[in-house]
């Protein structure tokens, strides 16, 4: 016996019209009609609940039914459109943790001050003057430490630097300079080609110049 009139055999000797099964069931009735004439079926959840509501069990719902097959089928189709889903899934995720890697990385990198070679004119006197542009080497910065490498001549024995900015702009203005006279009053340090220059005093930093003789 077909499904649909096995429904609608236990659903009459239960004394259920569709409307009420329906109502139990949280479908509409239509959805009930077309089940019993057989045009669909209903899922497996749904056919759990309808055992319950008609106080059936599964075996005297699926007894000699072509529904059973049809189910099978069904399952198996669900399941590839699961595993599809999952696939679809881990694409979205996977592609949208990349995207926020990326973003993160782009704003990392955006937040790292911007460092510019700067000529400007220099009042030369005989103890104190700016680094020539080619004495400049190498400039890096790390966590608000800037480091800068460079070469000059033998005779210029001291080297110093004087660091000034405005915090509110987030602008910072780096003076080096080369002395060969160690009376100098000036902040002076004997180099090895290296300084090491702190900018933990300002609070915001997102342009450096580094000024040399022009």
């Amino acid at each position: 016996m077909d499904f649909g009139k096995i429904l609608k055999e236990k659903r009459h000797q239960a004394g259920i019209t569709q409307e009420e099964l329906a109502k139990r069931l949280n479908v509409s009735r239509s959805a009930i009609s077309n089940w019993e004439i057989g045009r669909n079926y209903p899922d497996i959840h749904t056919l759990v609940e309808i055992s319950t509501s008609l106080g059936v069990s599964l075996d005297e719902l699926l007894e000699n039914s072509t529904m059973t097959e049809t189910m099978i089928d069904t399952t198996k189709e669900m399941a590839v459109n699961q595993k599809k889903k999952r696939g679809k899934l881990f694409f979205v995720v996977a592609l949208c943790s990349i995207v926020s890697v990326m973003s993160l990385l782009f704003f990392s990198f955006s937040k790292q001050p911007t460092i510019v070679l700067n000529a400007v004119e220099n009042a030369d006197s005989e103890e104190v003057a700016l680094f020539n542009k080619e004495d400049i080497k190498d400039i890096t910065l790390k966590d608000k430490k800037m480091t800068v490498l460079f070469t000059i001549p033998k005779d210029s024995e001291y080297v110093g630097y004087y660091v000034d900015g405005s915090n509110q702009k987030g602008f910072v203005n780096l003076d080096l300079y080369k002395t060969a006279d160690s009376d100098v009053n000036q902040r002076k340090l004997v180099h090895d080609g290296l300084i090491e220059v702190d900018l933990d005093m300002f609070t915001k930093v997102n342009k450096i110049s580094v000024n040399y003789k022009k």
